[in-house]
């Protein structure tokens, strides 16, 4: 038709990827494109030292930063990040004495962590 001009449609992911861990196994999750992270603190859409995910994998240890983003059509989301660490493991209440005598409960619960 005279007159029109094709437009080409590009979707932009603005969702950043969600990364998981149970123990020390990472899952990043994504609704598409390629999902890129690191674990030594860079910028997952340009460091070099950047991975493509595939797969789960397992840290290694625990404690460490893993940042990853989402590139699909030319263009990177959002970055999500996340400390994977122990989660401890919850084992009772802990209830603490104060100067009334009373006892007064916390209200959080008490992790202990196995390192």
């Amino acid at each position: 038709i005279d007159g029109l001009v094709a437009v080409s449609t590009v979707t932009v992911t603005e969702t950043a990827p969600s990364i998981s861990a149970v123990n020390d196994i990472v899952t990043i999750t994504s609704d598409g494109g390629t999902v890129y992270y690191t674990l030594d603190g860079s910028d997952p859409a340009g460091s070099a030292t950047r991975i493509e995910y595939t797969a789960p994998f397992a840290l290694g240890g625990l404690n460490k930063r893993v940042r990853a983003v989402i590139y699909a059509d030319g263009v990177y989301s959002p970055e999500a990040e996340r400390i994977v660490g122990s989660t401890g493991y919850q084992l009772g209440t802990l209830a603490v004495p104060y100067s009334s005598g009373d006892i007064l409960p916390l209200q959080t619960p008490i992790h202990f962590f196995i390192w």
